[in-house]
Parts: C-alpha cells; sequence; structure tokens
C-alpha cells in the first residue's frame, strides 16, 4: 500500500511519517526530491527556492513530474509499503491513483498552532510573523495548475487526520487507521 500524505506547513505530515516508518513503511518525499534539484544546482535550500523549482519542473515537465518520480524511488525501494510525503498538486495525486494501493491522507492543523510549531523549530527565517506566515501559506493555493495547488489536493484526500493535539494522540489516530486497514 502507499499512503501519501499531505497538509499545510508544520502540521504533522513528517510526525505522520515517522509513525508509518515504524510500522513498517518506507519513506519517499517530494520536498526531498526538490532537495536534490537544488543541490545539483549549487541553489540554497529556502521555502522559496523549493517552491520556485517545484513550480518550474511541473511547468516545464508536467505538473504530475514529482509524483512519477517519487513512485520511480519507491519502486526502487521495493518495499511493501510506501509513505509518500509532500504531494502538493492534483496531477500528483491523479498521477498516484493509478497505483493498485493508493489512499491519500491530509495533515490538517490550526494555523496559529502550525506557525507556533514553526518557531518552535527556528523554521521561521521566510515568515518572521504570524501575518508573513499567512502571505506565504496563500502561494500554497494558486490557480494555475502548475503550481502548488493545496486547497484541490484537500478535497481529493480519502481522510483528514486533526492534528491538533499532542503527539501520543496523533500516533493513536495513526494506529488506529492502520489497524483498520489491516496494516501493522
Amino acid at each position: 500500500m502507499v499512503i501519501g500524505l499531505t497538509g499545510s506547513f508544520a502540521s504533522g505530515k513528517d510526525l505522520v511519517a515517522h509513525r508509518l516508518i515504524e510500522k513498517g513503511f518506507a519513506y519517499v518525499s517530494l520536498s526531498d526530491l526538490i532537495r536534490d534539484d537544488l543541490r545539483a544546482e549549487n541553489l540554497p535550500i529556502t521555502r522559496e527556492n523549493l517552491i520556485n523549482k517545484a513550480n518550474e519542473v511541473r511547468k516545464t515537465r508536467g505538473a504530475s513530474e514529482w509524483a512519477k518520480r517519487a513512485i520511480e524511488k519507491a519502486k526502487r525501494m521495493g518495499a511493501q509499503h510506501t509513505a509518500l510525503v509532500s504531494i502538493r498538486n492534483p496531477a500528483e495525486v491523479e498521477e498516484l491513483r493509478k497505483l493498485p494501493e493508493f489512499e491519500l491522507w491530509f495533515i490538517d492543523s490550526p494555523q496559529r498552532i502550525r506557525y507556533g510549531r514553526a518557531k518552535k523549530r527556528g523554521r521561521t527565517d521566510d515568515f518572521p510573523s504570524f501575518e508573513d506566515f499567512q502571505a506565504k501559506e496563500a502561494r500554497e493555493n494558486s490557480a494555475d495548475p502548475a503550481e502548488q495547488q493545496l486547497g484541490k489536493v484537500f478535497a481529493l484526500a480519502d481522510r483528514t487526520i486533526e492534528n491538533d493535539s499532542d503527539i501520543a494522540s496523533l500516533q493513536l489516530k495513526i494506529d488506529n487507521i492502520l489497524y483498520e486497514l489491516g496494516i501493522g
């Protein structure tokens, strides 16, 4: 089974992914694939550069390109179950739905909580204030089909997982879903 994880910045996607890894899932991050491209071009890895590179590749190679690369990487890993993290465009979801067993999870958390998490992790260089955070986040909902369209991806999700409490509560939610799916 392939579980795709999406959600806004600092919503808890990586926490969910780590729980899936603990349950035997392989891990592939679309953001890591974008980081690899930035490193190959000797560009600094910033949130702005990640978004720009992702959008550039979607425009030149097709909106599903990152999903195709992630699928190839997952196949090379040969795992029975894989978590694909950071899905940001409906064409990526469409590509992933071609897989025999795919489910998309949207990890959600209130904006103020996410901003607090980002500050705590020291990841606020791109948005020193809450207003900057809100403005940057608005960019994730472009009308351009070759850019990030997180709102449209949310509408395609099979499940929405609220991450508005502590880590143990989130892990329990994941464990219950995996049990329901017959995994873990």
